[in-house]
Formats: C-alpha cells, sequence, structure tokens
C-alpha cells in the first residue's frame, strides 16, 4: 500500500488517509476504517501538530519556479 497523508484542519477535527496505489484520485476515505488506527495513531504521533505559516512570499503567487513556469503557460490560478 502506497500510503497519502493529508492532515487537515478542519473545524470538525476529521483526518484523511489514502492508498495511492489503489485511489490515486483520493475518494476512499482510510482514515476512520478500523484496519488502518495504527496507521492513523503513528501519523498523529508522528506528523506536526499545527502546520508552518505560509511565508509572506507565497501569498500572493506561484510558490516556486515550477508554478510560476505553469501559471504563464495555463493560466490556471489566475
Amino acid at each position: 500500500m502506497h500510503v497519502a497523508v493529508s492532515r487537515c484542519d478542519h473545524e470538525d477535527g476529521s483526518e484523511e488517509l489514502y492508498d495511492h496505489s489503489a485511489d490515486l484520485h483520493e475518494w476512499n476515505n482510510l482514515a476512520a476504517s478500523d484496519r488502518h488506527q495504527i496507521a492513523v495513531s503513528r501519523f498523529r504521533r508522528e506528523l506536526p501538530q499545527l502546520n508552518a505559516a505560509y511565508h509572506p512570499a507565497t501569498q500572493k503567487g506561484p510558490v516556486n519556479a515550477w508554478f510560476q513556469k505553469h501559471l504563464a503557460e495555463t493560466g490556471v490560478g489566475k
């Protein structure tokens, strides 16, 4: 299983856990599954409790050169 973890700061406290080998588009959230509670518990311990703040330079535009190029080529995000 290739696991992708997304720690979201949802107001309701919900969590997300996905198996990218079987669910590349993240349709099936496994976080509430009894079968995956060991992994969820481990991630709760190992992942930061708070997300780092965005750097001020990234708040008004693309975050890196790839996104800058993508924005210029596609206009996505404007």
